[in-house]
């Protein structure tokens, strides 16, 4: 089984999507740790209102934080760091995302 990774797609589909929902996207070097990972590494982070990527990053795992982030009002992005709380509608939501 082959999993998308975001060097393989490329950022700019991403970033188009989310710049339309005021979210960021940030991708640091191979190598470089992933601030605000709930599930490490690959794994893509979240704080405020950045989805933070690297190249092996799985763009499922982009897809599913930059979600969480278009679900959230500014108040809540404005105090996220990692963990996007939420409730089970949330979730199905970002999941049906």
């Amino acid at each position: 089984m082959s999993i998308l990774t975001c060097a393989a797609l490329g950022s700019a589909p991403l970033e188009n999507l989310f710049d339309r929902f005021g979210v960021s996207l940030e991708t640091v070097a191979d190598g470089t740790p992933i601030e605000g990972s709930w599930f490490g590494e690959p794994e893509a982070g979240i704080i405020r209102k950045r989805v933070i990527v690297r190249g092996d990053t799985p763009v499922h795992s982009a897809m599913h934080e930059g979600c969480h982030l278009i679900c959230m009002d500014g108040q809540r992005r404005a105090n996220l760091h990692t963990d996007a709380g939420g409730d089970y509608d949330e979730e199905n939501g970002v999941n049906y995302l």
